[in-house]
């Protein structure tokens, strides 16, 4: 398993999730990278353009159609929002067509078990349960950015202080 990030230059990194061995930098250019929970890498990249990687990935991009500023994988869908704030969801191997979710959030998360997690443009917190089809509650905080793992929900607050919550289903 591999940790994934990006830098300032929009280069792409990888790592043993276990912190062994050294981070690798891989071909292409992208702004946000995630890791799906099931066979693939996505992307974006500073043109709001759309990139996916099966694994193991070592580089070689597919462009996907469509454009988003931010993509999450989980393991059956990917989530991302476009400069509109708008939600869309595919299947994670990328096959079908975009899906619209009612509601606006700048940022979301498909990494939690049985939820989707998202932060809004005020920087509220929303919580849609799998499959999300628009249906949001409200969770207490704010957070500007966020990311669900099974073990809860963390995230970086407008004072650049890091969160975690443990959260129910």
């Amino acid at each position: 398993m591999e940790a994934w990030g990006v830098n300032s230059n929009d280069d792409i990194y990888k790592r043993n999730v276990d912190g062994s061995g050294s981070w690798t930098q891989l071909p292409g250019k992208l702004k946000h990278v995630s890791a799906s929970g099931n066979g693939y890498i996505w992307g974006v990249n500073s043109n709001d353009d759309i990139y996916k990687c099966k694994k193991p990935c070592t580089g070689g991009w597919e462009q996907v159609p469509g454009k988003l500023k931010q993509i999450d994988g989980g393991y059956d869908y990917v989530y991302g929002v476009n400069s509109n704030n708008d939600i869309f969801t595919l299947p994670v191997d990328g096959s079908g067509s975009w899906r619209q979710i009612p509601s606006k959030l700048k940022h979301v998360t498909a990494s939690g078990t049985h939820s989707i997690f998202g932060t809004a443009p005020d920087d509220s917190i929303w919580r849609c349960k799998k499959p999300c089809i628009g249906e949001w509650e409200r969770i207490d905080g704010g957070l500007m950015q966020c990311d669900a793992t099974i073990n809860g929900l963390f995230g970086v607050n407008s004072a650049n202080n890091i969160w975690r919550s443990a959260l129910g289903r």
